[in-house]
């Protein structure tokens, strides 16, 4: 018996060893459909992300709004009440969160107060006291609301 160590013509091999696929092309396809999502989702995000900044903005002016400063004075021992009363012009119930500022005549900041409402139902009056902390100043000051 003889051995031909050389293999036939038209002998097919492509079933003994078949073709190899690349990789290379989809991951690469991979990691450009993710990058497209991201993208993608940011894109979305960003659009109806500046509509809810919008959105909490009317809302801060309005509950801003709806607050007066009724006096300011301070008290025995360098801290500061702010009274103030509230009414909700809104359609549901707010939480007011209070941050007023204290200035000296000269318009140097000389303190914050902080007050808080929860639930002021809409067109209810709600009275309270923001209390705080000063620090120097020539004696006389004002008090302003700088967010509601």
């Amino acid at each position: 018996m003889h051995y031909d160590s050389k293999p036939e013509a038209n002998y097919d091999y492509s079933s003994v060893h078949p073709k190899k696929r690349k990789r290379w092309p989809w991951v690469l396809g991979a990691l450009l459909a993710v990058v497209a999502c991201a993208f993608g989702g940011v894109a979305v995000l960003g659009v109806g992300g500046a509509a809810v900044v919008n959105q909490v903005e009317t809302e801060e002016a309005n509950r801003t709004a709806d607050v007066k400063i009724t006096s300011c004075a301070k008290t025995i021992i360098d801290t500061v009440e702010v009274k103030y009363t509230i009414v909700n012009s809104g359609t549901t119930p707010r939480t007011y969160i209070l941050d007023v500022e204290v200035k000296d005549d000269k318009g140097t900041r000389i303190g914050t107060a902080n007050g808080l409402e929860n639930e002021v139902k809409p067109g209810v009056t709600a009275k309270g006291t923001a209390v705080g902390t000063i620090e120097g100043g020539s004696g006389k000051f004002t008090c302003s609301l700088v967010s509601a």
